[in-house]
């Protein structure tokens, strides 16, 4: 998961740390549309 941006990864961990679970939800879909990205 190297291709994963620092920024996405921090504002995971921030979703993660914030009880804000649309966030971590849109988070999570942005993350499989870039791991989807970059496998293409």
């Amino acid at each position: 998961m190297s291709g994963i941006p620092q920024k996405t990864i921090s504002r995971i961990e921030t979703g993660v740390s914030v009880p804000n679970f649309k966030t971590v939800i849109s988070l999570v879909e942005a993350l499989k549309k870039e791991v989807v990205f970059n496998l293409i």
